[in-house]
């Protein structure tokens, strides 16, 4: 399981590729809410055998990704950008 909040996502076909952001509380609630904390980012990658690799910070996701032979072509994108 990734925790919230998944901002990017991205796969081929034995990698799903996924940005995090951690969450913190929202010094404008008065009722516990929380948001994203931008200055907290992980990576994660899940591949086709359910193995979750993560959390990384991004120097060891790139890594963790040469390593694994993703190709460049699979870009972090936006989850919004998939809904239709």
């Amino acid at each position: 399981m990734i925790p919230a909040k998944v901002v990017q996502v991205a796969w081929d076909e034995k990698y799903i590729l996924v940005k995090q952001l951690s969450l913190k509380a929202d010094p404008k609630s008065t009722n516990g809410y929380e948001i994203p904390d931008e200055s907290k980012v992980s990576y994660w990658i899940i591949d086709s055998d359910s193995r979750v690799i993560g959390p990384m910070d991004e120097g060891d996701f790139n890594l963790k990704k040469k390593e694994l032979e993703i190709s460049e072509d699979v870009k972090l994108k936006d989850v919004r950008s998939y809904q239709s």
